[in-house]
């Protein structure tokens, strides 16, 4: 069992002998809103992590979006290079097809925008 804070610890076990002052009633509502204030931590822990974890797969995504644009960049740079007109085309293609496949990611990501709030004054009779 670990230490007490308080010598009026709630959960000691019954072969301990009864204290010998009585417990103010304001000890049950501490012992209450300790409670709530530590299922309240938990929840935001909990919450921070997922939070965390968000972050981590957005640098992901991220970075990949990053490796993907600069290897496009040093093909386009190549296709130049090689004044193959075939070769240009091919790049842009894929940089077509890469984009949409993005597009498509972002919007199926993105969520909706709330309907905006329109609001009609009282009428007076």
């Amino acid at each position: 069992m670990s230490p007490s804070f308080f010598p009026f610890d709630r959960e000691r076990e019954s072969s301990v002998a009864p204290m010998e002052f009585e417990v103010p009633p304001w000890v049950d509502e501490m012992f209450h809103k300790l409670d709530l204030i530590q299922r309240d931590l938990e929840k935001f822990m909990a919450t921070m992590q997922d939070l965390k974890d968000a972050v981590t797969r957005n640098t992901n995504a991220n970075s990949s979006i990053t490796l993907v644009l600069q290897g496009v960049v040093q093909q386009l740079k190549d296709a130049q290079a090689s004044g193959d007109p075939a070769a240009i085309q091919d790049v842009i293609t894929q940089l077509d097809a890469n984009t949409k496949t993005l597009a498509d990611a972002a919007t199926a990501n993105t969520v909706a925008a709330p309907a905006p709030v329109t609001s009609t004054p009282p009428t007076t009779p």
